[in-house]
C-alpha cells in the first residue's frame, strides 16, 4: 500500500507543507497531505536531507511588521471570530503573509481595515430624509425596502429581530410608518 505524505513527513520528523513543497519542487502535483506517493517518489524524497522543525518561509514580499498576528489573535483584538478572518482570505479581502508554526499570519493593519469595510459595508447605504410632516405616512413593504436600500427578507428579518415594527396590514402585506422607517435606518446594525 502506498505511503500517504502525511505519514512520510511523520516518518521524517517534519511538517507535511514541509513534504509538499519539496514535491512541487521536483515537480510532481501535490495538493493535499492525504495524497499517495508512488514508490519513486517515496525513495527520492527519502534520499534528500531533512531539518526536523524548520520552519516554512514566508511568501515572497514579506514584511516582519510588528502587527503579525493569527486568525486566534485577531479575534482577541477585534470583535470577530477566527472562522471570519479565515472567510476574508478565501474571499480577497484580506491576505495572509506568513505562518507561525502551522496558523497563517494576517497584518493586523490589514484585517482592521477589512473590518472596517465589511462594517460599512453592512449598515444600510440610503438615509431617509422626509419632511416632519409625513412621518405619520404608511407605505408598504417594497415601498420601505426600495427607501432604505435593502431587499424585502431585510425588512422581515428586522421585524422579527425587533428593530422595525409593522404599524398596519397583514403578514404578506406589511405596512410601515414612515418614522419606523427612519429609525430603523438611523439604528446601527448588530449581529446576533
Amino acid at each position: 500500500m502506498a505511503l500517504r505524505v502525511y505519514q512520510l513527513a511523520s516518518e521524517l520528523g517534519v511538517t507535511s507543507a514541509e513534504v509538499l513543497a519539496r514535491l512541487e519542487g521536483m515537480g510532481e502535483s501535490a495538493r493535499s497531505a492525504a495524497l499517495a506517493l508512488p514508490p519513486a517518489v517515496e525513495r527520492r524524497l527519502r534520499e534528500m536531507t531533512w531539518t526536523p522543525g524548520a520552519a516554512v518561509q514566508p511568501q515572497e514580499g514579506f514584511d516582519p511588521g510588528p502587527d503579525l498576528v493569527t486568525a486566534r489573535e485577531a479575534s482577541k483584538y477585534l470583535p470577530i471570530r477566527p472562522a471570519t478572518v479565515r472567510q476574508w482570505e478565501h474571499r480577497g479581502y484580506v491576505q495572509s503573509v506568513g505562518r507561525r508554526e502551522r496558523a497563517k499570519t494576517y497584518q493586523l493593519s490589514a484585517l482592521q481595515a477589512a473590518f472596517e469595510d465589511r462594517r460599512a459595508a453592512a449598515l444600510p447605504r440610503a438615509r431617509v430624509n422626509v419632511p416632519a410632516k409625513h412621518f405619520d405616512a404608511m407605505v408598504s413593504g417594497p415601498e420601505a425596502a426600495a427607501l432604505l436600500g435593502v431587499a424585502q427578507s431585510t425588512l422581515r428579518m428586522w421585524v422579527k429581530r425587533g428593530r422595525l415594527t409593522r404599524d398596519a396590514g397583514t403578514d404578506r402585506r406589511p405596512q410601515y410608518r414612515l418614522e419606523s422607517i427612519m429609525n430603523a435606518s438611523r439604528r446601527p446594525i448588530t449581529r446576533h
